[in-house]
């Protein structure tokens, strides 16, 4: 370490850069003044997830659960074709994921170039051929967007546009329960201050399903807050075919007359209905990798189904436990000297 606080500043900011942001963390904690004050001005956005972490959770209340475990896997027998496809041993024990990595998945890194996002095997596209309900952008939706959010004055997210515009990516996303990626039109909907502890934010739906649907949330400013929230109601009810549907205001009890002002104001309409939003993903990018690969993972256990790269990683990192030996387990001590060793050796595996 020596020789690297010798090296010239910008080498150490050079080589720090490269480094993920939580391993640069260690790195700042780790090592000496000079190379922790070179890694802070690195490590601002992590800093600022955080900070925006604990303000969402004041606003919409703890992270909801949105990626469960596909039926029937954490009960697959030892020898299933499934859980060697997955790459689990005999220790691995399958678990409902914690709130905390279905959110970071920090063993990954999202640049918004969506890398990650390869193509499903054949298998899988074949089954949901007849199911597709696309393209994300049907007549004025995307325009709608970009208008109202230059009036508002908040920032769409890079990735969630080239995600949205590109129906290749989109393909690639199966849904086993009828979701279906559709940008509302009319814009963003301003969300009520009471709603969200005073603050002032907006949101529009880019997934549908059976019974809630899914936004993108935003706050103004270029560094303003972006996250996902699902919207709990019997039916979607910010989105009918595609379209915006606000519910009549006189519904919302959360609505005021400064919200109406504001909307009036900025051409917007407001959310009016009274439905639970829900904390489902802290930025896009990272809610969409949740949403492929818990997808898939549905798919590769029902079908058999090659697993597409990086889902392996996911199911070892998200979901999986390690299961503690006995120390002296009853079946093993009556077994031959041989069979003890072969059993031992597998239960290592």
């Amino acid at each position: 370490m020596v020789t690297l606080t010798l090296l010239p500043h910008e080498t150490i900011l050079e080589i720090l850069s490269h480094l993920p942001l939580k391993q640069l963390e260690t790195v700042a904690k780790t090592f000496n003044h000079p190379i922790t004050d070179i890694c802070l001005p690195l490590l601002q956005p992590l800093f600022k997830s955080r900070r925006d972490r604990k303000d969402l959770v004041r606003a919409f209340g703890e992270f909801g659960q949105r990626f469960p475990v596909p039926h029937g896997l954490e009960s697959l027998d030892l020898d299933s074709p499934v859980r060697k496809t997955l790459g689990l041993s005999r220790r691995d024990v399958i678990k409902l994921p914690r709130r905390r990595r279905t959110l970071d998945m920090d063993f990954m890194e999202f640049h918004g170039d969506f890398d990650w996002l390869k193509p499903l095997p054949k298998s899988v596209s074949d089954d949901m051929a007849g199911h597709y309900r696309g393209p994300a952008l049907i007549g004025t939706a995307l325009d709608d967007l970009l208008s109202s959010a230059e009036r508002v004055g908040v920032t769409i997210p890079p990735a969630f546009l080239k995600f949205m515009q590109n129906e290749e990516l989109q393909l690639r996303i199966p849904s086993h329960h009828a979701g279906a990626f559709h940008l509302t039109s009319g814009g963003l909907l301003r969300i009520p201050k009471a709603r969200i502890g005073g603050r002032v934010g907006y949101a529009i739906g880019f997934l549908s399903y059976l019974i809630d649907g899914v936004m993108l949330y935003l706050e103004p400013g270029k560094d303003g807050i972006c996250s996902v929230l699902t919207d709990m109601e019997d039916e979607c009810p910010y989105e009918v075919d595609g379209v915006n549907v606000p519910h009549e205001e006189e519904d919302c009890p959360y609505v005021t007359q400064e919200d109406r002002d504001d909307s009036k104001a900025q051409k917007v309409e407001i959310l009016a209905h009274g439905c639970t939003l829900e904390l489902v993903g802290m930025d896009f990018e990272t809610y969409l990798a949740n949403l492929y690969y818990s997808e898939v993972l549905y798919w590769v256990c029902r079908l058999e189904a090659e697993p597409v790269p990086g889902l392996v990683e996911y199911v070892k990192y998200m979901l999986v436990e390690r299961r503690e030996i006995p120390k002296k387990p009853k079946e093993i001590e009556d077994l031959t000297e041989d069979a003890r060793r072969q059993t031992i050796a597998d239960l290592l595996q």
